[in-house]
């Protein structure tokens, strides 16, 4: 399996002439470290920590504060999946279901937490068919 290597983003306001103008994005100090990533409906998600970031659509390193989503376990995530324009979350011994809101701000959609005590070692460990 190849390494993850994601360029920091430039950070300011988002495109002038753009649908989603005006917005403010992270800087390249506020972009993670991250461990791990998938894409979601054109989007990347790279996570950190307890957090993970989503992308403008077809923008990798254009994030949106609002579009960080705090994972409210006590593990930090270890591994993250696609499955049918949701994201599967997954830390040592928890796993968690996220369907994400439509729109641009996808973090309101819903999080729920679906085992404990069934989690996922690292990103390796994912594997889809």
């Amino acid at each position: 399996m190849g390494s993850l290597r994601i360029t920091a983003p430039c950070g300011g306001t988002g495109l002038v002439n753009g649908a989603f103008g005006g917005f403010e994005y992270l800087t390249q100090t506020e972009y993670p470290k991250p461990v791990g990533a998938t894409s979601i409906d054109a989007r990347l998600a790279v996570f950190s920590g307890k957090e993970i970031y989503f992308s403008d659509v077809l923008y990798p390193t254009s994030v949106v504060p609002d579009n960080v989503l705090f994972v409210p376990s006590e593990e930090d995530i270890t591994a993250i999946a696609e499955h049918t324009g949701n994201l599967i979350i997954f830390t040592e011994n928890e796993t968690w279901l996220f369907r994400p809101s439509p729109g641009f701000i996808i973090t309101g959609g819903n999080l729920v937490r679906l085992a404990d005590g069934i989690g996922c070692a690292s990103m390796t460990s994912v594997l889809k068919a």
